[in-house]
């Protein structure tokens, strides 16, 4: 008869050659019994480093399904226990060998399982083997619990520490400054790749001399020994030995990654949150539309959020920008107060946490499944404190130069560029609604936001919005030169007007938004021979505005649609027909729309030219001085706008009799005119 051997060693360790002798022995004895049994061995199947416990062992597993099929009349095995240490598992197994036809052998323990007498062995045996593997596991549990209340830290030491003669870790100083980099770099936002990359391009090795993985640093930043605690499954002794980085800035570490979904590069990818849910906002391009822009929208895919934010990328990121290089600068008192503050609800949520914790009388008050809800709640506190304290105190840390920054920034890659924004604001909230980003986005420095947790997610409390995060102010107008230095020099080289996705990764999202606000790509694109594309002109009422103001600036009366068509601004003229119409843009910017198109200067602007012209004189000049000045145009507005007497008192200047005013001298305001 054909019979297959199985062997099993529970634990190699490291054990070799000479040392290692268990599995010679028992295939030694399997094949002493087929030849003393006139038997046939097959195949002998070898399993190391597998528990008895376990019924999944391939080798098991394929020696009963060659019994199945017919290749092999049984197994043999040195002693029951090498077959399992499991009675229901065991029992299973040898059932199977037993329908298929099969027989089991079992060399030391000598039994014959065809009468009930040596079935009834087989039980007994696979139960004394399930008793013993209970009890090494007891011992085995009790030691671990004794050795890690004492500090002692189980298995071989971690990379950045060596243990001593008693079992306790100590620091190996030249390992930990590596260790203390990779927990940096997470807190500054870096990905595991991103880590593992960066060091291995210096150069670095782990422990065993390999270079670093993605694994290798998940595992490192998720172990607990680097803030100075001995574990071993639940049992933990805190301050067990030195840590290398300090528990508010291991917690810090274990919320991330932020950039979640990189396929398509943004600004503020894994940094942005719906106000309604809290849920980070994912990233969508639209790339059908050659405008190529983005938008950020609310992550909530299963329907959860009542009110799920939106915000375009090419209307948020310069705002966000401007704030970043105008408004980030945070005096240092306010962030040694933020310590502080932070390090006192730390003292006081870990104070909380121990005192519920170790008083039985409210475990006895609450019961069970309230004081574990009462306790899981103050430790959530307690993390929160710990990130609050760790973020306040990146923002302490020596600021970056935002004028060096602004100088690179177009230089930089995504990567660099979030990672800066990282570092001088945590998140940015969206609210739900039409108005404009300005209106309905909040921004939190480092340190402020809100966390809390839900559903075993990190969001930022929808509650906290008013507590401490600050809105974005409007980006600030550049000089018409400035604007078209900058724009000249990025369209150098062009022959079509770039869609906002190409300002974006240029660093230029700024220049795009100060091209909205005044002129717009068709103006610009007229001045430098630039073509633009009729699909990447989403135009509304600002735009308009926007094209409208530079092109009207000097002019006397509002241009008909030949002037429009002779300056390239007739897409212009027909937007303006379709948002408003003529009339209106023309009662905006203060002009008479029809018959003659005189031009009626706003009050503004008159008194500005006015109070320039008779700045050093006390008496209103005459007509002929107007004339004589060149301020022609200042004088027929006056006379359309009040006449001279009007301004004359309004400015508190002397009208002289009969100085050549006459004609000019008494009309009123129009009621529609004087707002």
């Amino acid at each position: 008869m054909l019979l297959d051997g199985y062997v099993r060693v529970s634990r190699v360790r490291d054990r070799e050659g000479e040392r290692f002798i268990s599995p010679g022995v028992q295939r030694q004895q399997i094949v002493s019994w087929a030849e003393a049994h006139g038997a046939e061995l097959g195949q002998v199947f070898e399993e190391f480093n597998e528990s008895g416990a376990r019924s999944d062992r391939p080798q098991l597993i394929e020696a009963i399904e060659r019994v199945e099929r017919g290749e092999s009349g049984g197994v043999v095995v040195a002693k029951l226990d090498r077959f399992g240490r499991s009675v229901l598992d065991g029992l299973r197994a040898i059932q199977r060998i037993e329908r298929a036809g099969g027989t089991f052998v079992s060399v030391q323990d000598g039994f014959d399982l065809g009468t009930s007498t040596g079935r009834l062995i087989l039980q007994v045996l696979f139960s004394i083997g399930e008793w013993e593997l209970d009890r090494t596991r007891s011992s085995w549990e009790v030691a671990r619990e004794r050795a890690t209340s004492r500090g002692v830290y189980i298995g071989g030491a971690p990379i950045g520490y060596r243990k001593r003669e008693d079992g306790r870790l100590r620091i190996d100083r030249e390992e930990a400054v590596l260790i203390r980099e990779i927990f940096r770099r997470r807190a500054d936002g870096e990905s595991f790749l991103e880590i593992a990359q960066s060091l291995n391009a210096k150069g670095a090795k782990t422990r065993h001399g390999l270079p670093f993985a993605f694994s290798s640093i998940y595992q490192i930043l998720r172990n607990p020994v680097y803030r100075g605690e001995a574990h071993r499954g639940v049992y933990r002794k805190p301050g067990a030995h030195e840590a290398i980085v300090d528990r508010a800035l291991w917690q810090l570490c274990q919320y991330g990654p932020r950039p979640r979904n990189l396929r398509y590069q943004s600004l503020l990818s894994g940094m942005i949150r719906c106000a309604s849910c809290g849920r980070m906002m994912s990233t969508y391009p639209f790339p059908e539309s050659d405008w190529r822009y983005h938008a950020y929208i609310c992550g909530d895919a299963q329907g959860i959020c009542s009110a799920p934010a939106y915000v375009r990328g090419d209307e948020l990121d310069p705002l966000v920008e401007e704030f970043i290089f105008n408004h980030c600068r945070q005096p240092e008192a306010d962030a040694e107060r933020r310590i502080r503050e932070c390090e006192s609800e730390l003292v006081a949520a870990d104070k909380d946490l121990v005192s519920y914790r170790d008083e039985p009388a409210i475990l006895t008050a609450l019961g069970a499944a309230a004081f574990a809800e009462g306790l899981a709640a103050r430790q959530l506190q307690l993390e929160k404190s710990l990130v609050n304290l760790a973020t306040a105190r990146r923002a302490f840390a020596p600021p970056l130069d935002l004028a060096a920054l602004a100088e690179e920034w177009p230089e930089l890659e995504w990567t660099d560029r979030r990672r800066a924004v990282g570092k001088l604001i945590d998140c940015v909230i969206v609210e739900r609604g039409g108005e404009p980003a300005s209106e309905r986005v909040w921004v939190y420095r480092p340190g402020r936001a809100a966390i809390r947790r839900v559903a075993g997610r990190v969001v930022i409390s929808s509650k906290s919005i008013p507590k401490n995060g600050e809105r974005l102010p409007s980006h600030q107008q550049w000089s018409p030169a400035r604007l078209e230095k900058e724009l000249r020099e990025f369209l150098r080289g062009r022959s079509v007007w770039p869609a906002y996705r190409e300002f974006a990764e240029a660093g230029r999202a700024r220049l795009f938004a100060q091209v909205l606000d005044y002129g717009g790509p068709i103006y610009w694109g007229h001045r430098f021979g630039v073509g633009v594309p009729t699909s990447r002109l989403l135009w509304n009422e600002d735009r308009v505005r926007a094209a409208l103001r530079p092109f009207l600036e000097g002019r006397v009366m509002w241009p008909g649609a030949r002037e429009f068509g002779e300056a390239g601004m007739r897409r212009v003229y027909n937007a303006a027909k379709y948002h408003g119409g003529l009339r209106y843009w023309a009662e905006e910017f203060g002009y008479s729309y029809g018959n003659g198109r005189v031009l009626t200067w706003p009050e503004e602007r008159i008194a500005y030219e006015l109070g320039q012209f008779t700045a050093d004189r006390r008496d209103f000049p005459s007509r002929a001085e107007f004339h004589q000045a060149g301020l022609q145009k200042l004088y027929v507005a006056i006379c359309s706008r009040g006449g001279t007497a009007y301004w004359a008192e309004r400015l508190e200047l002397v009208r002289l009799r009969g100085a050549g005013t006459r004609g000019c001298g008494g009309r009123k305001l129009p009621e529609d005119d004087a707002s």
